[in-house]
């Protein structure tokens, strides 16, 4: 394993490393760590620290989906956390070792953050914080006129990109004073690269019928209900995003250096999912605008 050198960079690209482990976060499934981040330029960031290895349910390539949709989301003006690559080092595995207490503990691996480090690639995803007086949504909030355009944009990333962890009871997506801030795309791309069984369960959403999030307990979007009460709600600018995205772009993503570390063929199913997707956007918009009516 690498030593921690401040400055690694990766495809010219700037490695962040850990300076500090705070804590483990008290919810979500994953409980990632909080950790302070330091680059090459002395810059410091808080982050949550992102692993395959956190949760038994994670994909294994968790990783290779969270960054794309992240850059992709970017891209795309959605208010989107940004993440970096970070290096797991030594200094790392240290302080990892030196935590105590059942926070150390994944409660679904019974595993501690050191062994889940240990065992874990050599290169992470830091979901950089958003910063204070953020606080998670909940049904209690509604989509005011203000946010309908942005609201409607992140439904529609949500549906095109399969994102089907942004549901109800488990929303990735944090408010503050009125704006949105999405979290944890690491399960997108289902047709892509999903298991056999998410696959069997998730249609693309461009076939009849496979607009599904609008609906069920466990399946809808937490904006959904918002934006339909809305009868002026539009997606087409969203859709016009989508058609704006140069080619390039799309395949870039694939091309990043990080996949030298991940697998280079997952990026690659995802970007050549992305690519049709876009090429049928029409047939995701209009069944969007048919569930509107139901």
């Amino acid at each position: 394993m690498a030593s921690a050198t401040y400055g690694s960079e990766i495809g010219g690209s700037m490695l962040w490393q850990v300076s500090t482990i705070h804590r483990r976060a008290k919810s979500g499934r994953a409980k990632p760590p909080m950790v302070e981040l330091i680059d090459g330029d002395g810059d410091r960031e808080e982050a949550y620290l992102k692993s395959p290895l956190l949760h038994s349910g994670k994909s294994p390539y968790c990783l290779e989906r969270e960054w794309i949709a992240s850059m992709l989301a970017r891209d795309l003006g959605l208010p989107s956390a940004q993440v970096v690559p970070v290096q797991v080092t030594p200094e790392l595995i240290q302080m990892a070792a030196a935590m105590s207490g059942g926070n150390n503990v994944n409660a679904e691996s019974d595993q501690t953050l050191e062994r889940i480090l240990l065992n874990g690639p050599e290169l992470l995803i830091g979901s950089i914080s958003l910063g204070p007086g953020w606080s998670e949504w909940s049904q209690a909030a509604t989509v005011s006129k203000s946010q309908l355009g942005i609201a409607a944009e992140i439904y529609f990333f949500d549906t095109m990109v399969q994102n089907w962890d942004r549901v109800i009871p488990n929303p990735n997506l944090l408010m503050n004073n009125g704006v949105y801030g999405m979290i944890d795309q690491e399960e997108s791309f289902v047709h892509a690269v999903g298991t056999d069984a998410e696959r069997e369960f998730t249609l693309l959403p461009w076939v009849e019928g496979g607009v599904t999030n609008d609906v069920g307990d466990f399946d809808e979007h937490p904006l959904w209900r918002g934006i339909k009460k809305h009868r002026n709600a539009s997606f087409a600018a969203a859709a016009e995003r989508w058609k704006d995205l140069p080619e390039a772009t799309i395949r870039g993503y694939a091309d990043d250096a990080v996949f030298n570390n991940w697998s280079g063929l997952v990026a690659d199913k995802i970007e050549d999912y992305l690519l049709e997707a876009i090429e049928n956007i029409d047939a995701v918009h209009m069944q969007i605008e048919a569930n509107r009516c139901n």
